[in-house]
């Protein structure tokens, strides 16, 4: 039997949580999470299914399967109520996205968190997003592609 996409990302969100929280990010989601739920929370990581490659494993009805990951940063542009400025988000950001490449950059490391591969599958990409109530956000968005061990 073969992994599944949703193994992959809740097992991914495992890992991360372990990597990133308490600080500098408060939760990780293990599906796209609505900012609205959120009420100003920040910084959150969360993850959407973005596609599968599915190749046949030897012989017989076996699959082994890769799956591309939507990892998605959020930081809110900026708080006045909490000393919060635009650089401090983009500082922020800057910082979440490094220790997510640390993260995987450790083979044991992915190894333990049950991967075979966890990396970049491209470039990521950096947006605002402005909210209904006015909030601003910083999202980045990571495509990750992952190949569970055993799987």
């Amino acid at each position: 039997m073969s992994t599944n996409r949703k193994s992959a990302r809740t097992a991914l969100a495992a890992f991360l949580t372990t990597a990133l929280t308490p600080d500098p990010v408060v939760a990780v989601y293990a599906y796209p999470v609505s900012l609205k739920e959120l009420n100003g929370i920040y910084p959150i990581v969360r993850l959407t299914s973005l596609s599968s490659e599915r190749a046949r494993k030897y012989l017989g009805n076996s699959f082994s399967g890769e799956f591309i990951i939507g990892l998605e940063i959020f930081v809110r542009q900026s708080d006045p109520d909490a000393s919060f400025t635009e650089q401090n988000a983009e500082d922020k950001l800057d910082d979440i996205e490094q220790l997510v490449r640390d993260a995987f950059a450790d083979a044991a490391n992915t190894h333990a968190g049950g991967f075979d591969i966890a990396a970049y599958d491209r470039g990521s990409e950096v947006i605002s997003i402005e909210m209904d109530d006015g909030i601003i956000y910083r999202r980045e968005m990571i495509p990750v592609r992952l190949k569970m061990l055993n799987g």
